[in-house]
Order: structure tokens, then sequence, then C-alpha cells
């Protein structure tokens, strides 16, 4: 299954935004990103390079997309399901 990510917003008039418009959502087409997906079972990894390569893509493209260091990643519910960068 492919992850999404969206990425950008085409407005009515045609022009893309990166934010989320306040206003007249009805008329506002998400663009999205397509990255391939993966179903590996992540809830025992604990260091970054022994998640998925399509896991690791995902990490680095919120981080090219926002401009911000993913430092935590959940891998499931509990406390200690936490990779730190």
């Amino acid at each position: 299954f492919p992850l999404r990510m969206a990425t950008g917003y085409r407005l009515a008039d045609g022009s893309v935004a990166d934010r989320v418009p306040a206003f007249d959502l009805d008329r506002v087409e998400p663009i999205y990103e397509e990255l391939p997906g993966f179903d590996d079972d992540l809830a025992a990894v604990r260091d970054f390079d022994a998640l998925p390569q399509n896991a690791r893509a995902y990490v680095a493209a919120i981080e090219r997309h926002t401009g911000v260091r993913v430092g935590r990643i959940s891998v499931g519910p509990g406390r200690d399901q936490v990779i730190q960068r």
C-alpha cells in the first residue's frame, strides 16, 4: 500500500498554496506525493538504520518538505518504542 503525503493545495483559481487555506475548503484539491509503503513489523526497531528503506524514505520526505529534522520516531504504543535520532 502506498503512502500519500499532501505537499500542496490547488486552489479554485488554479494557483498552488503550500498551506491549507482557511476558507473555501470545498474548492481546494490536495496535491499528493506518493511514496512506496511497507508492512514490516517495526515494534522492536530502535535504530533508524534498522528501519526498512521505504520507512527511511518516508522520514526523509517529511524532512524535505518541512525543513525540519525528525528527531523521534514512534514504532508502537509503548514508551520504549521510540527511535531517537
